[in-house]
This record gives C-alpha cells, structure tokens and sequence, in this order.
C-alpha cells in the first residue's frame, strides 16, 4: 500500500528547511494522540477489541550537539507520562559508543553520556 494514500496519519510539519514528522497508519487500529512537537510525536495505539494499548513515540533528536540535553530531558518527561508498554524510535542524533562510528572524528565520551543515561533508565 502506497504511504502517501494511507488516509490515518499525524504529521508535525517541518520548522524551516529540515525536520517533519510522520506517523501513518491503517484503517481499524485505534491511535490516540498523547502530545507532539516539532521533536516528537505520542500516541497510544489499539489494534483491535481486546487487543492490548500500547504506546509509541517518533522521535527526532536535536541536530545541535549543545541542545542535545533538551533531547535527553523528552525523553525522560515522556518516560513518565505512564507505564504502557512502549515503542521508542527516531533519529536520536547520537551514538552511544564510539564501535558505532567507522573513519570519523572521534566522539568526545562526555557527549555520548547523555544518551547513554537515558537509554539506561530505559530498560
């Protein structure tokens, strides 16, 4: 099935040139949107009468290595919002250990830290 006439989605249009999200789905599962912002988008998910709720969330993370803590700290207010079982996925912008990068400039241990943390407090 083609994305583009999928008529179930939620969408955060982009802020300038870059960034957008969007989360598309079919006829017969039950979303709800939870929040969404220029980073993120929440929602809780049903697929059919008794089938369990569960929540994902499509995430970007900030491009600017010096606003990566405000990444960090949505991830942590939105890890509180409620105990569903949860999907998170995105584009988190980091790495957490160095193994994930071949022939680049070397990622200082201090940055990576952040996101080691909240994908800690995760499991």
């Amino acid at each position: 099935m083609d994305v583009l006439s999928w008529n179930c989605r939620e969408e955060v249009i982009s802020e300038g040139h870059s960034g957008g999200l969007g989360h598309f789905w079919g006829e017969g599962v039950k979303v709800h949107v939870c929040s969404k912002s220029a980073r993120f988008f929440d929602v809780e998910l049903e697929g059919g009468h008794g089938d369990p709720i569960w929540r994902f969330t499509g995430f970007y993370g900030h491009p600017k290595t010096s606003l990566c803590h405000l990444s960090w700290q949505t991830i942590r207010d939105l890890c509180d919002e409620d105990s569903l079982p949860w999907v998170l996925i995105g584009d988190f912008s980091e790495i957490l250990t160095v193994a994930e990068k071949e022939a680049c400039r070397r990622r200082r241990e201090c940055q990576m830290r952040g996101f080691q943390e909240v994908g800690l407090m995760l499991i």
